[in-house]
């Protein structure tokens, strides 16, 4: 299942150019609006490979590969 962006925030964009909110079909709308559930951006960092939710975390992956070269 994909989700919904708030309403008051630009939607994320998917590598293909495609928000997400264009790939909820309608069952899954109704079904987020029966249950009141909605979703909310979350901040991704990207280092190398890595994904992190935490800035801090991309941050010390970084300087242990600076330490290592």
């Amino acid at each position: 299942m994909t989700f919904r962006p708030v309403r008051d925030r630009a939607a994320p964009m998917a590598p293909n150019g495609a928000t997400i909110s264009d790939e909820i079909d309608a069952e899954d709308a109704e079904l987020m609006a029966r249950y009141g559930i909605k979703m909310v951006p979350t901040p991704r960092f990207h280092y190398k490979s890595f994904r992190f939710s935490r800035l801090a975390d991309a941050l010390r992956q970084a300087r242990l590969d600076d330490k290592s070269a």
